[in-house]
Parts: C-alpha cells; sequence; structure tokens
C-alpha cells in the first residue's frame, strides 16, 4: 500500500478542520476527515481509501470496545501472519510537539487474566519510503503459563538494524533476544483499561519510548547510537509522516485481538462518535446485472433480490424494503411483499425500495425498477431428433433443447431413471447398465417460478458384445524397425454383468497378415501401414476396437520429426 502525497495533504488540512472538543468525526476516503471507520471487508482494492482494514477472510477489524473493560478503539482479531494496517496518516512532529504518544494499544482477550498471545509488533512506515520503517517488538515473559504482566520492547530500524533492546536497570544490551527493555503490560488484560500502552517518538534523538497507563516515558532504543547498532545508523523519517501495523504472534489461541485506543491525535477510547459515514448496502442481483434484471409478469409473484448492510459503526444492519407503483409520482402506491415476493396488479413499472439507516441518522438507497408484462408466452423446452432406443452399455447423449417462452435466466433440473432406479448424468450423458425402460424427466423454472416438465421414455435393449469406452493413447506414427509397447485397454461387460472390465487381446494386421501380440509389444515390418487391433470376449460375443497408422521408414523417408512418433495424449 502506498499512501500518496496528495492524499496526506488533503486528509490533515480536513482532519484539523473536523476534530471537535467532544469527539472525532468519522467519515470515509481521503476527502472525508477524521477517523474514517472502515467496514469489516476483508479484502481492499483501494487501501488508500480506507482507514484501516485486514487482509485475510478469517480476521476483522471494526470500531469496537475491550472485552474488560470499557475502554473503546479499533479493535482487531487476527488470524496467524495477518496485520490490522491503519492507514491514517500521523504527523510524528506534531505528536513531539504535544509531547503525546502517537499510538496506544493494548490487549483483547475472551477471559480475564489468561493471555492468547505472546508478542506484539508494530511498525511504523514512512509515508514517501515504505522501505523505510521502523519495527518495535513487545514480548511477553518467556516462561508465561497464563499471563504476563511484564513486557520485554526491543526495536530496529529497516536499514539492517537488529531487534535491539537496552535493560536500562542492569545495563543489559539484548540483540534478537526475548528480553529487552521491561514494560509494565499486562498480556492477559489483568489491568482493564490500565493495561496498555503507548509509543513517544522523540524527533530530536531518533530515538522510540514506551507510555506507561500513567503517562511516564521510558526510553526503548535510539536509533542512530553507535552503542546500540555499531555502524548501522538510522537517520530517521523522509519528513515524520507515518502510518502504523500490527501483529501479534507466538499464538495460543487461533486469533490474537488487540485495541487501538489512541492513534495520532484521536483518544480513540472516548465512545463520543460522530459518524457521518452511511452503510453500506449490497443487493446481490446474482447473475443478472442491475440494468437487466428479468420483468415481472402480472399476476405472478417476483421474487425480491436478497440484500444486506454493514455499518462501520453499529455493524450488521437491517435492509428495509418496500415496492411501490407510481413511485415517482406524486402518490406513489404502496405494493405488499409476502414471502419475499410481490405480485403485480398492474402492468405498470414498479420500483423496490432498499433502505438501511444507522443509529446516528446517516441513510443509504438503492431504487430498483421492475417492468411488468401484461402477458408473455408459456414456458416451454423444444426438442428435434429426440430418440426412443438405447443399448446397455453404450452412452446415450442427453437430448439438447431450446427454450421458449422464459422470463430471466431458466434452471433445468435433470433425472434419469432406469427401471425405476435413478442413474448419473455424467458430461450431459448417461450410460445404461441394464435392459427395460429409461426415462429422461426434465424440469424447467423461470425467475419468477413458472415450470414446465416434459419426460422421454426411451427402451434400453440388451447389450450383445463387449463394450469399448475408453480408447487407447498411440503415436501418430510408427517407425520400421522400433520396438513399440503398445498400452493395454479394458473392455466393459455389459452382456453377463452391469459394465465389469474385461482385459482385451491386442493384434496387428500387417497387408493380409493378422498376428497377436505378446506383452504388447509391436516391431513394424517394412510396411506403409498398419491396424491396432483390440479384441474383447464375453462367451461367444466378441467386439473389437480397431485404430490404423502410418508406417515410416526413417532410412528413405528423409527428415524425422520426433515429435510425431511417440506415445502422447491426443488432448
Amino acid at each position: 500500500m502506498k499512501i500518496k502525497k496528495r492524499i496526506t495533504t488533503v486528509l490533515l488540512a480536513v482532519l484539523a478542520t473536523l476534530c471537535t472538543a467532544t469527539g472525532v468525526i468519522v467519515s470515509a476516503g481521503a476527502n472525508g476527515g477524521g477517523i474514517r471507520l472502515a467496514s469489516n471487508t476483508k479484502t481492499v482494492a483501494n487501501a488508500d481509501d480506507r482507514a484501516y482494514f485486514v487482509n485475510k477472510e478469517d480476521s476483522f477489524a471494526e470500531y469496537g470496545k475491550d472485552n474488560n473493560s470499557e475502554k473503546m478503539g479499533i479493535k482487531a482479531s487476527l488470524v496467524p501472519d495477518d496485520k490490522l494496517t491503519i492507514s491514517n496518516v500521523i504527523d510524528l512532529q506534531e505528536m513531539y510537539d504535544n509531547d503525546e504518544s502517537f499510538i496506544e494499544i493494548l490487549p483483547v482477550v475472551e477471559k480475564e487474566g489468561v493471555a492468547e498471545y505472546k508478542r506484539i509488533v508494530i511498525e511504523v512506515i514512512d509515508v514517501y519510503d515504505e522501505t523505510n520503517f521502523l519495527k518495535i517488538q513487545l514480548n511477553a515473559t518467556p516462561q508465561m503459563e497464563d499471563a504476563s504482566t511484564t513486557g520485554y520492547f526491543l526495536a530496529c530500524a529497516s536499514n539492517g538494524q537488529k531487534l535491539t533492546g537496552y535493560e536500562v536497570g542492569s545495563g543489559r544490551l539484548h540483540v534478537n533476544n526475548e528480553y529487552g527493555e521491561w514494560s509494565v503490560f499486562a498480556f492477559g488484560d489483568v489491568i482493564g483499561g490500565s493495561s496498555g500502552t503507548g509509543l513517544f517518538y522523540d524527533i530530536k534523538k531518533n530515538a522510540i519510548c514506551a507510555v506507561n497507563y500513567a503517562g511516564m516515558k521510558k526510553q526503548i532504543i535510539d536509533f542512530d547510537d553507535p552503542a546500540y547498532f555499531g555502524t548501522y545508523l538510522w537517520d530517521g523519517f523522509t519528513s515524520n509522516e507515518v502510518y502504523c501495523r500490527i501483529k501479534c504472534d507466538d499464538y495460543k489461541k487461533d486469533k490474537a485481538t488487540i485495541l487501538v485506543s489512541k492513534y495520532g491525535n484521536y483518544d480513540l477510547s472516548n465512545d463520543k462518535i460522530y459518524d457521518i459515514v452511511a452503510p453500506a448496502l449490497t443487493v446481490d442481483y446474482g447473475e443478472y446485472a442491475k440494468e437487466a434484471v428479468p420483468s415481472a409478469l402480472l399476476n405472478k409473484a417476483y421474487p425480491i433480490f436478497p440484500s444486506t448492510a454493514f455499518d462501520a459503526v453499529d455493524g450488521a444492519k437491517d435492509v428495509n424494503v418496500k415496492v411501490f407503483m407510481n413511485y415517482y409520482s406524486s402518490q406513489p402506491i404502496s405494493v405488499s411483499i409476502r414471502n419475499g415476493a410481490f405480485t403485480p396488479k398492474m402492468p405498470v413499472p414498479h420500483h423496490v425500495v432498499y433502505s438501511v439507516e444507522d443509529s446516528r441518522g446517516n441513510a443509504t438507497e438503492e431504487i430498483l425498477q421492475i417492468d411488468v408484462l401484461e402477458s408473455y408466452d408459456d414456458l416451454a423446452l423444444n426438442f428435434e431428433n429426440v430418440p426412443t432406443t438405447s443399448v446397455e452399455g453404450d452412452a446415450f447423449a442427453i437430448p439438447a433443447y431450446t427454450v421458449q417462452g422464459a422470463i430471466g435466466n431458466v434452471k433445468v433440473a435433470l433425472t434419469v431413471t432406469l427401471n425405476g432406479v435413478e442413474i448419473l448424468v455424467k458430461n450431459n450423458a448417461v450410460r445404461p447398465y441394464e435392459a427395460g425402460e429409461m426415462r429422461v424427466l426434465y424440469q424447467a423454472t423461470d425467475y419468477i417460478g413458472r415450470t414446465y416438465e416434459t419426460e422421454h421414455v426411451l427402451s434400453v435393449t440388451e447389450a450383445v458384445k463387449p463394450t469399448f469406452i475408453e480408447k487407447p493413447i498411440l503415436p501418430k506414427y510408427l517407425i520400421v524397425g522400433n520396438s513399440y509397447t503398445l498400452p493395454a485397454l479394458n473392455a466393459y461387460d455389459y452382456v453377463t454383468s452391469k459394465g465389469d472390465a474385461i482385459p482385451t487381446t491386442v493384434s496387428v494386421k500387417e497387408g493380409d497378415n493378422v498376428k497377436l501380440l505378446e506383452n504388447r509389444i509391436y516391431v513394424p515390418s517394412n510396411v506403409t501401414e498398419t491396424e491396432i487391433i483390440y479384441k474383447a470376449k464375453v462367451g461367444n460375443a466378441t467386439n473389437e476396437y480397431t485404430v490404423k497408422l502410418p508406417v515410416y521408414s526413417v532410412s528413405k523417408d528423409g527428415k524425422l520429426d520426433m515429435s510425431k512418433y511417440f506415445l502422447h495424449d491426443e488432448n
């Protein structure tokens, strides 16, 4: 994700005008200002237009509160390897001048005192150069069983530094270690609203400080001090404009939940939110475009397309659905909805009005016009050349049809029975396994629920010879004198069974000479063509599958295209 300078500049200007003394305005888009509360959509095509988001299907982020306190904020529940990205821009210079932490986070656990993860990682990313960032890691006590009320900070910059923490009390320097500079942080949320921590960035020192719940700052590390990082000294951010990503590690449960109670200038823990964003309303038109939905038919029930709504603050919302005639007139007429459908009584356009309103009065509306037909042809399926017989074991192609008189797309349910038992339809064909009566039933339904049913009855006759179903994979050409092991091929017995596989013999015919192959090994003679013969036998009943192949003598035929002389898959 790249936050462009244009968006940053506009956003900061608007934030300044929309911030109030009593709360935070919630809006949408780069021009909306405030903390732009986002829906819980899992993936984001254009992250620049989102205040915060997660990336994986089973994670979510929403405005909510800690389970064990009344603290409010951006609450994210993350599956492993996912991150919460907060894309609003923070001005670190402004936060330094105001002597404030730029982010405050606390753990959220299902049961107070029982930790669900052991590590939090915060990335502070340069708006103008995403390869330039700080990584701040907070580890629980390594021996933690249920919870830890002590956290250890380590940090590094993106210029090759390793995670490092300086333990002030002991003077020890920890590099890529579980320990670092300690801080009061309850991974099990046992201190309730006081269990979190904040981060403060010291502009002059290029240092990061931890801020406890009492507001006391403790330096974690100095990124341009050779005592910590040797020659890997960091020059700072491009402009002190940053955004943040947060993830958790070392999970004890399926998900890890955190709460961001402060971000930049905004104290999200206060529930006084001025929401100016309407809920997102989605109508599911299924296989249709909104501009090409099916027409309705007079006196026939018309199913209403389903809808859902989600509000950034309120969460999921119920959608209010109404239907009107003469909607745009001075006296629109309401039409009843029953069992998710309306029945037009007049051949005039009807309008379905979807609307949703959040708890703060922001509303979204979508209007769908449905044309109403006074009459229409009956629904029917038309067929040509419908056979009346089939043979045991032979593939029977289901007769094709054309649709007549459909309103909207038609769904056709197909049922084939053989002697009263349903059989499998595969690739629009069936293979009857015994003689008798086969019935092919078509049941068609259009969008408004009109149905049409028709059935074809066929007589299946007994098989009198084995059935070949597969084809052997053979080369296109053969070479004189080369040795070929021809593929095995089964036939199927519908004469005495319901399709048991039976082996075949393989012979070759060169001119008038027929030779049975041993172990399917064949060496072509000096002929121009050979015939491969697979033969199956059931009792006295036999059947053959034959393939003719050209035979070439390489010595006299010149250039050789090797790709044509090997067994291959014709598909």
